[in-house]
């Protein structure tokens, strides 16, 4: 809630400024903007560390899932193949879900 509120104050600040609809890298090479060279540094740090922050969380996604895909294999090989929802038979192949997600 508080990170929309903040979006909302910063999309009106950026609207009352006239840059509606432009991008921070468009707003930095505007030709209103005094210090570009400040701000494209900071907008190439920032760049960085959100392609940082994608590939950490592309990879916690991928750990994620192998870890759920053990645990649904453990789970066939104890018998329990009936109350998976990886079991598409049982599913009308409704597509891959996982374990947790129904309730036994």
């Amino acid at each position: 809630m508080k990170m929309r509120g903040l979006d909302q104050k910063r999309e009106k600040l950026i609207n009352s400024m006239g840059y509606k609809g432009m991008t921070l890298k468009e707003i930095i090479e505007s030709d209103k903007i005094k210090n570009k060279k400040e701000l494209t540094e900071k907008y190439n740090e920032l760049n960085e560390i959100i392609h940082e922050v994608k590939k950490i969380n592309n990879l916690n996604k991928t750990l994620i899932e192998v870890r759920m895909h053990k645990i649904d294999d453990a789970l066939v090989q104890l018998g329990e193949k009936d109350n998976t929802y990886s079991n598409t038979e049982n599913n009308n192949n409704r597509g891959k879900s996982l374990i947790f997600s129904k309730k036994i």
